[in-house]
C-alpha cells in the first residue's frame, strides 16, 4: 500500500512541477497565430523597495520581462511603453530634464541577470515623458529565441542626467499593452 501511494505522490508531484514549469495557460486551448508570443511576469520591478541614484548614473534596472515565442516564424520585440510619474519635484518639465535616457536591454548570456558590461541594448529614448508614456522603440538586440528555447528576457533601465538632484523622485508603470512584439505592433 505505501508503495502504490508513493507511486501516487511522485506522479502528483511530476506532473504539478510539469504544469508549473510551462504555466497554466499551456493546459488551455489558444488562438492559432503564425507566431505566438507570451509574456513571463508580470513585469517584474526592480528594487521593490526602490533605490537612490546619483546624477549622471549607469543605467539601472527598473524592469526586467520575458518573451516567450511559442510557434513559427521569428519574433521580434517592437517597443515598450512605460509611464514614469513624478513624486518629487512636482514640476514635470524640471524632472524630464534631469532623466538622461530610458533604455531596454536584452539579456545577451540568458543568466537572468543585468550585466551592463555584456547585456546588449536593444533601445533607448532620450526624451522621458513624465506623467504620461514614453515608448522605447527597439531597432536591434531585439529577437526572441527559437521555439522551445528559454525565454528572452528584457531590462527596462534608466540613466539619470546631470541635473538629477537627491530630491528628486519617479515612479515607473507598464500597463498591460506596454510591451509590442513584430506579431503585435
Amino acid at each position: 500500500m505505501r508503495k502504490y501511494l508513493r507511486q501516487g505522490m511522485t506522479i502528483v508531484v511530476v506532473f504539478a512541477t510539469i504544469v508549473w514549469s510551462i504555466g497554466i495557460s499551456a493546459l488551455l486551448p489558444t488562438m492559432v497565430r503564425a507566431v505566438d508570443v507570451t509574456v513571463s511576469g508580470p513585469t517584474d520591478l526592480l528594487p521593490s523597495a526602490g533605490m537612490m541614484m546619483p546624477a549622471n548614473s549607469m543605467d539601472a534596472v527598473v524592469m526586467k520581462f520575458s518573451l516567450n515565442k511559442t510557434a513559427g516564424g521569428s519574433e521580434t520585440l517592437s517597443n515598450v511603453t512605460v509611464t514614469v510619474t513624478s513624486t518629487q519635484p512636482t514640476n514635470n518639465a524640471t524632472l524630464s530634464g534631469h532623466i538622461a535616457n530610458l533604455s531596454v536591454f536584452k539579456d545577451s548570456n540568458a543568466n537572468n541577470y543585468f550585466d551592463p558590461e555584456s547585456d546588449l541594448v536593444a533601445g533607448a529614448q532620450t526624451t522621458v515623458n513624465i506623467g504620461s508614456a514614453t515608448t522605447i522603440t527597439t531597432g536591434s538586440n531585439n529577437s526572441l529565441a527559437s521555439d522551445g528555447a528559454l525565454p528572452t528576457t528584457f531590462f527596462v533601465t534608466i540613466r539619470t542626467g546631470a541635473g538629477w538632484t537627491t530630491g528628486d523622485s519617479v515612479d515607473m508603470s507598464m500597463a498591460a499593452d506596454g510591451i509590442a512584439t513584430s506579431a503585435n505592433s
